[in-house]
C-alpha cells in the first residue's frame, strides 16, 4: 500500500503472486538513470521505515496517543 497510495510505484510479483523486492516507476523526459532509481529507493525505504515505526507504535492498539 506505501508504494501505491504514497509514491505511485507498481510492486513486482511473480507468477503465483508473491510480492518480489522490486518496484516500476515512470519518469517523464530524459533521465539519469541510476540517480533517479537511487532517490526513488532511498523515499521508498524511509516510508517503509516509517510505515514500520508507526505500526510498532499503535497500529495494532488503534491509535497514536501521545505520538
Amino acid at each position: 500500500m506505501v508504494m501505491r497510495k504514497h509514491q505511485r510505484y507498481f510492486p513486482v510479483e511473480d507468477a503465483k503472486g508473491t510480492l518480489m523486492p522490486y518496484f516500476i516507476t515512470v519518469a517523464n523526459g530524459c533521465i539519469d538513470g541510476p540517480t533517479v532509481r537511487a532517490g526513488n529507493e532511498a523515499v521508498l525505504r524511509a516510508r517503509y521505515e516509517d510505515a514500520r515505526f508507526f505500526y510498532k507504535v499503535g497500529g495494532s492498539k488503534g491509535g497514536l496517543k501521545g505520538v
